[in-house]
């Protein structure tokens, strides 16, 4: 403990006095440097205050202004997300930055227009991550082997072997450092800076490659399906009928509502259809979208189309199936007929 804590805290008291503008400064850049840190502490603080955020939400909602402004915006979002779908535009994406990243952003604009070797360094920097993507476009297939071979060769030799995507990386950023030469002025973080770039958009390709071929595969298994479907109805109308009247029964039995013979007799033959063709990237959306045309397109085969059978039991109540009900418990006594 100090010998003069009076003077101690009047020496502090004067040096907040004097640097108290700087502080938000020295908080910001302590957070910055500990980002990790400081959000696990703001996490662990949520968790032991889980109601703190609920109520500062209520009480900022009951201001009258905060929540017409909070209105306005939500109108102006929908009415803006209409507009794009009307016009046949992807709805808008936001990507929110953090405060570090701002000021990361800041303090290079900063450098940037005003240091002289900083444009120098960008310049540099641009021409290395060009000449990157170029040796990559160009030489890829070779990289890859020769990829391919060392992470075999590390790890068969018990090292560590990577990946072969970083493996091409290194091999393509090292090729255009070791040909081309004016790259005095970068430093090792602005080339690990140049291999992210290349790997993030890398990445950023292969996802839209394997999202292209998934819509693909869907738009085939689409075609696929509903040739199949109409297919299936065209030929085996009448039994599908009949067998959708047969569910009606059995509904009835069960004291369930009978439900529509057209609707019931198309879900009877999209079950028959999961067993023989490949449909595992159709949706439910996919399924009742190729189910709608293909009823437009069969009208033909609706309910006025077919009649009912003679001696059907769809929509009678449950006093006329009451011989069915005890038939089909003498059925179970009996147990299943053997062909």
């Amino acid at each position: 403990m100090a010998r003069n804590p009076e003077k101690v805290a009047a020496q502090r008291q004067r040096n907040r006095e004097r640097n108290g503008h700087k502080r938000p400064q020295y908080d910001a850049a302590s957070y910055d440097r500990h980002t990790d840190e400081a959000k696990a502490r703001a996490k662990r603080w949520r968790e032991r205050n889980p109601d703190y955020a609920r109520e500062y939400m209520k009480k900022y909602m009951q201001d009258p202004e905060h929540y017409a402004a909070q209105l306005k915006r939500n109108r102006e979002a929908a009415k803006l997300k209409r507009r794009l779908a009307a016009l046949g535009l992807p709805p808008r994406k936001v990507r929110r930055t953090t405060a570090p990243e701002r000021r990361a952003n800041e303090r290079d604009a900063a450098a940037f227009f005003t240091d002289e070797s900083s444009r120098v360094r960008y310049a540099e920097h641009e021409r290395l991550l060009d000449a990157t993507w170029q040796v990559l476009h160009s030489r890829e297939a070779e990289l890859r082997k020769l990829a391919t071979e060392t992470v075999a060769a590390r790890r068969r030799s018990g090292l560590e072997p990577g990946s072969v995507e970083e493996n091409i990386l290194a091999r393509a950023v090292g090729e255009v450092l070791d040909r081309d030469d004016g790259f005095e002025h970068l430093t090792t973080a602005d080339i690990r800076s140049v291999a992210r770039i290349v790997a993030e958009g890398r990445e950023r390709a292969q996802r839209a490659a394997e999202r292209e071929r998934a819509d693909a595969a869907r738009a085939e298994q689409r075609v696929a399906f509903r040739e199949a479907l109409t297919r299936l109805v065209k030929d085996h109308g009448a039994r599908l009928r009949s067998d959708a009247e047969m569910e009606n029964s059995a509904r009835g039995l069960a004291d369930k509502p009978a439900l529509p013979v057209d609707a019931l007799m198309y879900r009877i033959a999209v079950d028959e259809l999961r067993e023989r063709i490949v449909m595992d990237r159709l949706n439910g959306e996919d399924v009742r979208g190729v189910v709608a045309m293909v009823r437009a397109e069969r009208s033909d085969l609706r309910s006025a189309s077919f009649p009912a059978r003679a001696g059907s039991t769809a929509g009678l109540g449950r006093a006329a199936a009451t011989p069915a009900r005890t038939a089909t418990r003498a059925t179970k006594q009996s147990g299943p007929e053997l062909s």
